[in-house]
């Protein structure tokens, strides 16, 4: 499996324990998260167990936990992640602009 594909994983499964923490901390259902953003309730629960999620249904997500996009996919703390550079992707001996 490449990396990219490892990371895209590992990154929609964070995002699902997130919105899964969240659902249960302020005690909602999923059917209830689900008709509050416009959804059917398996695709809440298609979310929490780390499936790919839209964009325009991450945003009304967060809009319905009153969180921001960012704090909902957690990009306010750095990941311990291998961190990509320009310098990284355009080769190691290459300037960076």
């Amino acid at each position: 499996m490449s990396a990219i594909k490892v990371e895209s994983r590992r990154y929609f499964e964070v995002l699902g324990k997130q919105v899964a923490m969240l659902r249960k901390a302020r005690k909602f259902t999923q059917a209830e998260v689900a008709r509050a953003v416009g959804v059917s309730p398996q695709a809440i629960f298609h979310c929490e167990i780390g499936g790919r999620v839209s964009v325009l249904v991450l945003a009304r997500i967060a809009r319905v936990f009153d969180v921001s996009v960012e704090d909902l996919i957690d990009l306010a703390r750095p990941s311990p992640c291998a961190r990509w550079s320009r310098r990284s992707a355009t080769g190691a001996g290459a300037p960076v602009r």
